[in-house]
């Protein structure tokens, strides 16, 4: 396994901000005060961070130029 030649663009991918602020969501979620946890029923938790997952997904198979890495010298 090797790691991608633009590895440290990797952040700039939209599947790979996707994939993070579905990771936050579910650090944050244990950490917040019950009064908000209240205000958002699980279930739309829950469905939203399946549509930030599923969106990731969707984000790593859609080309996205300004992370490639130009191999070719400048002219």
């Amino acid at each position: 396994m090797k790691l991608s030649p633009d590895v440290r663009r990797v952040w700039r991918r939209f599947s790979f901000q996707a994939m993070g602020w579905a990771l936050a969501g579910l650090a944050a979620w244990p950490n917040l005060p019950p009064e908000f946890q209240a205000v958002i029923s699980p279930r739309v938790a829950v469905w939203a961070l399946g549509v930030l997952l599923v969106l990731g997904m969707v984000g790593s198979c859609i080309d996205q130029p300004k992370t490639k890495v130009n191999k070719e010298p400048p002219q």
